[in-house]
């Protein structure tokens, strides 16, 4: 059966990442005998998705990917995106909080689970 999996958002990459491929960053760890080692290693390729404009980045471009794979056109899926993110920048009615990065998660994980 054929299906498409949903990539979760912290194992997407930036442009800058994907360019520049895999840097090595220094880790530092004590061996049996108490010795400090320093060893290099793959430096995680994570998109950051702490503020607005880096979740924008990141569902662009998802949704370029995603037609680059043949799946589902760029403007489709920039539709589908259009909803949460207008929940998410508006003011919310009295009484109510503003959407949360957690509530825009969960619509997209929706989105792949149906």
């Amino acid at each position: 059966e054929r299906e498409v999996l949903r990539v979760p958002w912290a194992d997407q990459t930036t442009l800058e990442q994907q360019l520049h491929g895999e840097e090595s960053v220094k880790v530092f760890e004590e061996d049996r005998d108490g010795v400090l080692k320093c060893s290099e290693e793959p430096a995680p390729l994570h998109a950051k998705q702490d503020t607005y404009l880096q979740l924008r980045r990141l569902f662009t471009r998802r949704a370029l990917a995603m037609e680059q794979a043949g799946l589902i056109s760029f403007e489709a899926m920039e539709e589908w995106h259009y909803q949460p993110f207008e929940a998410y920048e508006a003011d919310p009615p009295p009484g109510f909080l503003k959407t949360s990065t957690h509530q825009l998660l969960i619509a997209d994980k929706k989105l792949f689970a149906e």
